[in-house]
């Protein structure tokens, strides 16, 4: 910004020369003496252009320089933001990848959990069936057993009545027998 002032203040300071040296010039074209002098302000109006536009060049180029230096610094400062933004994204996926990691393994332990309490209660009613089966399995071969004691029991009374009739009809024959030898 203060090379732009001094670039101002250089073209106002020419400007004023030159309206000086016109000024001067128009005042002693009608004196032959004064063709030096002409000649001389002619120089010293070239000169003082010379350096105005030397001036002028140099604080563009000042200007130019600070401006590539404003941009270079601005293209470092976006780069340091566009690596720090791209640190920041990379963490972040980061963090979300071990989330979603931690949230697969505590998955896989509840499924593991389940399958574990399923098979305990599977085998829980497995074995409540087999003890109901063994419980059936026992009462029905108590209640066949005392079946076959009840049948057994009739049989064995069958028999003892048959044997009782048997004697009976033998000791009637052996009677009848006997009667009919005596006779």
């Amino acid at each position: 910004m203060a090379s732009h002032e001094v670039v101002t203040t250089l073209v106002t300071a020419l400007h004023s020369n030159i309206d000086s040296i016109h000024a001067t010039l128009q005042s002693l074209s009608s004196h032959p003496t004064h063709e030096a002098e002409l000649q001389r302000l002619a120089s010293e109006r070239e000169a003082k252009i010379f350096d105005l536009r030397t001036a002028h060049a140099q604080a563009l180029q000042v200007l130019a320089n600070q401006r590539l230096k404003e941009q270079a610094e601005l293209e470092a400062q976006r780069q340091r933001e566009a690596e720090e933004l791209e640190e920041q994204r990379k963490k972040e996926w980061e963090e979300v990848l071990k989330r979603r990691a931690k949230e697969d393994e505590e998955r896989k332990e509840r499924i593991r959990e389940e399958e574990l309490e399923r098979e305990k209660l599977k085998r829980e009613e497995d074995e409540c069936r087999e003890a109901q089966r063994e419980e059936r399995e026992l009462k029905l071969a108590e209640d066949i057993e005392k079946e076959l004691e009840r049948v057994e029991d009739e049989i064995e009374t069958k028999v003892e009545e048959g044997k009782k009739a048997l004697r009976e009809l033998d000791e009637k024959r052996k009677v009848g027998t006997l009667s009919c030898t005596r006779h």
